[in-house]
């Protein structure tokens, strides 16, 4: 026990002072190993009473004691002491010394684990083992236990032995806004596994580490991987709450609750008690058990009957043979006659095409049976009912103790994990105003504050008119401030505009000047941690295609008010419109359909539809980690659906290059160059670029890969054929 611990004291419960004299007095002791020590000390208790016992009675002389008699008293304990040698070979001998403790803590508790299924899956003749290494298994799980109730409790990962698969990463302090990605590091365990077992595990193995050569591979504590995302979500949550600023009458409150509060692994021994007691209580379990076993049959012939050729054939040796060998608890007569004889009649068949001989059809049918039946989803698949268990990790499966643990451990997670991610969701949107800041980031990122942005944007629209220069910060932000001020006081401070710089081929066209804006939105903590300057960034993008889009249709404003003043001097002059005037004309209401369709098409198809869906999904994310990947996905899809990809940045490009020649149209306008060659030019590029948007736009919704542009599709289609 010296020797495992690394301490020299005398054995004790785990978390005591006694426990703790270390081989080392700076390393901290290492408390996994030292609950399995102190299990198999209580254990070896035990058994030293009971060869005490036995001494007595050959001291006293009572009664003649044979050796034979000693070794047929302790059997019980021989066997149940292999197994404890073989469980620690298994997972302390024969790791090797220089192995991390969260490798030896991961390794112990999953050798535990798959031992307790092994034997389970025996049956009543391993029951002895299996309540002696459950009770190991439960001694032995406290110090794990212990540190998942003080993360998810109080916030506060305490490890110092590094024994936990997730440890803290000191570098990132919580009111970082990388706090919720990068503070805590989930450690893979690299075990050696059977050839058999390879294939279970190559399709669980844990993300976090690199994969392992040769018959070594990547696995996990495999008790907590069910309620893993639940620990990891709930105590990052409760470490977030504790750094928050909430109210002192609410502290005293959870300082109070806590003092009442039992400990999980507390909890869970309480479940385990309280499950075992209502199974004895019960009597009717046996018939239950029979008669869900008799409707698990009944239901197999049905599946059977379809794929076997049932013959006229009876055995009465072989039914009896079946019954007795592979099905105890049902009748002969209905294990017979619902499995057996059809089967076995099927064999018999391969005999008499492939001249098999009889004694080996046998021989294959009860090994088909048995196989068969060890099937770890035999009773899900017919048993009828809904309950489906989690094997992906072990290669021996057994429900009872998987059922075990999903009804007396993971519901204490689960109501915990709830119960705190609930409290930080609560504190955001209440106290730290979330919700508002993401309908801020709508309001001006996506103009759904139109009339708030009408006045900044305009007031850019018009300088460009004008011919004046409007790249200068302070006007821009000047600008900013009166327009948000007036509406939206509270956000004035917050909003800033910045200028950065493109390249100098994208400046040719008048409309890729818009590209040196950059909106900025100063996103407090923890706030930050949902709208981080990543998604910033998506938002900016959105930002400029809009702006575009707005500059292309405030130009044809001041475009109307001059084709009417000329158009009004040419009736007065020649009393009919020149037809260069007409084709300007024709080519203006072709140009505005595309832009309206455009804008229509972006503003309420794709923002304010898919808005209302995440505000749905917003109010009914469960914890941070949910509400920030709804948000993220919900950026993703506005990112995508305005063309933005850069898989289809050529739609884009064609977009760019029709709205480019509005602004042109407008300038050209304006200076009164009317042209024939200019005019055949721009109609030209216009034609080209619509019928190819169009072309593409069907195509893609053909194919169904951007069903929502079906819309945008068919009204740029009407376009051309109305005008």
């Amino acid at each position: 026990m010296t020797t495992v611990t690394g301490h020299n004291s005398e054995p004790g419960p785990p978390g005591t002072a006694s426990s703790y004299g270390s081989k080392k007095a700076s390393e901290p002791p290492f408390r996994t190993y030292q609950a399995f020590v102190w299990a198999l000390n209580k254990y070896f208790t035990s058994f030293k009473e009971e060869l005490t016992t036995i001494e007595r009675e050959l001291i006293c002389n009572d009664e003649t004691v044979t050796l034979s008699a000693v070794l047929e008293r302790l059997s019980p304990h021989l066997a149940q002491i292999k197994v404890l040698h073989r469980v620690f070979c298994t997972g302390v001998a024969e790791v090797p010394p220089a192995t991390p403790n969260v490798v030896r803590a991961s390794h112990l508790l999953n050798t535990l684990y798959k031992a307790i299924i092994e034997y389970d899956s025996v049956g009543e003749a391993s029951e002895q083992a299996v309540a002696l290494l459950f009770s190991l298994w439960t001694e032995t799980v406290r110090p794990y236990l212990e540190i998942v109730d003080e993360w998810i409790v109080h916030g506060h990962l305490f490890d110092p032995a590094r024994e936990f698969i997730i440890q803290r990463n000191k570098d990132v302090p919580v009111n970082h806004r990388d706090f919720w990605y990068a503070t805590y590091t989930l450690y893979s365990v690299s075990e050696t596994v059977d050839s058999e077992e390879k294939l279970n595990d190559a399709a669980s193995g844990s993300s976090g580490g690199d994969q392992a050569s040769g018959g070594r591979q990547l696995t996990m504590v495999s008790f907590l991987k069910p309620v893993l995302k639940q620990i990891i979500m709930a105590g990052k949550s409760m470490q977030l709450l504790k750094n928050l600023d909430c109210k002192e009458a609410e502290k005293s409150q959870r300082a109070s609750r806590d003092a009442e509060r039992k400990s999980l692994h507390t909890l869970f021994l309480e479940s385990v008690q309280s499950r075992l007691c209502s199974r004895e209580e019960s009597p009717t379990d046996g018939v239950t058990e029979q008669q869900s076993t008799r409707r698990s049959l009944i239901k197999m012939q049905s599946i059977m009957a379809r794929h076997l050729e049932i013959d006229d054939v009876h055995d009465p040796l072989l039914a009896i043979n079946f019954s007795l060998s592979l099905a105890p608890n049902v009748t002969n007569k209905l294990w017979c006659e619902i499995f057996c004889f059809p089967l076995f009649r099927a064999l018999r068949g391969y005999e008499r095409d492939f001249f098999i001989p009889e004694s080996e059809c046998v021989l294959s049918a009860l090994l088909f049976l048995r196989l068969y039946l060890e099937q770890s989803d035999f009773q899900e698949r017919f048993s009828g009912g809904d309950f489906s268990v989690d094997r992906s990790s072990q290669s021996v499966t057994c429900q009872t103790f998987e059922l075990t643990l999903r009804s007396c451990l993971y519901p204490h997670i689960e109501r915990r994990y709830i119960e705190c991610c609930g409290n930080l969701m609560k504190t955001l949107t209440k106290d730290y105003k979330l919700l508002e800041y993401l309908q801020a980031m709508r309001n001006y990122f996506l103009l759904e504050a139109g009339d708030t942005m009408y006045d900044f944007y305009t007031a850019i629209f018009d300088k460009v008119q004008e011919k004046e220069s409007w790249q200068q910060p302070s006007f821009l932000n000047v600008q900013l401030q009166e327009a948000v001020g007036q509406r939206y006081p509270e956000d004035s401070s917050r909003l800033s505009v910045f200028l950065e710089p493109i390249d100098a081929s994208r400046k040719k066209q008048p409309v890729n000047n818009l590209e040196v804006l950059t909106l900025s939105y100063k996103v407090p903590w923890p706030v930050d941690i949902v709208i981080s300057s990543e998604c910033q960034k998506i938002y900016n993008q959105v930002f400029l295609l809009l702006l575009q889009i707005k500059w292309a249709k405030y130009s044809f404003t001041d475009v109307t008010k001059k084709l009417e003043g000329a158009a009004a001097e040419e009736v007065k002059v020649k009393e009919r419109v020149n037809q260069q005037i007409h084709r300007m004309c024709l080519l203006r209401v072709k140009l505005m359909h595309f832009v309206n369709s455009l804008h229509n098409y972006i503003m309420t198809r794709i923002l304010h539809s898919t808005g209302l869906e995440f505000q749905h999904q917003v109010q009914e994310a469960k914890d941070l980690d949910q509400l920030i990947k709804i948000h993220y996905r919900y950026l993703a899809t506005i990112h995508d659906r305005c063309l933005l990809r850069e898989k289809v940045s050529f739609v884009k490009e064609a977009i760019i290059k029709v709205l480019n020649l509005v602004l042109i149209f407008s300038d050209r306008w304006q200076a009164g160059a009317w042209k024939i060659e200019s005019i055949d030019k721009m109609e030209s590029d216009f034609k080209n670029c619509h019928m190819f948007l169009v072309t593409i736009l069907n195509k893609a919704v053909c194919r169904g890969s951007f069903p929502h542009s079906a819309v945008l599709g068919v009204s740029s289609k009407q376009s051309v054929s109305a005008v």
